[in-house]
């Protein structure tokens, strides 16, 4: 599996256990309560040199919420959504 296709894999399946609703490939409809997640933009960029290809991987995360005065409890979703890609144990990216 790409790294790419390896993150976008792992942080569905994490975001999904968080409880929120998640999407991905399109916005869901008008009417979907709030809040929810949307998966949007992916990059995968690679840097190649004579003896190996380096790269990075950029995954867009939209929390979508119509309470202000939630704005905190997102501040600490995201937070947790980059501790648990940088406590991952193995990365193979």
């Amino acid at each position: 599996m790409d790294p790419q296709q390896e993150l976008f894999s792992t942080l569905l399946t994490e975001l999904k256990n968080t409880g929120y609703d998640v999407y991905d490939g399109f916005l869901p409809p008008d009417n979907t309560p709030y809040p929810f997640v949307y998966l949007a933009d992916s990059q995968q960029i690679d840097d190649r040199n004579k003896t190996a290809v380096f790269g990075s991987v950029y995954q867009t995360i939209d929390v979508w919420n119509n309470n202000p005065k939630k704005g905190r409890c997102f501040t600490n979703f995201a937070q947790n959504q980059r501790n648990m890609q940088s406590n991952k144990k193995n990365p193979k990216f």
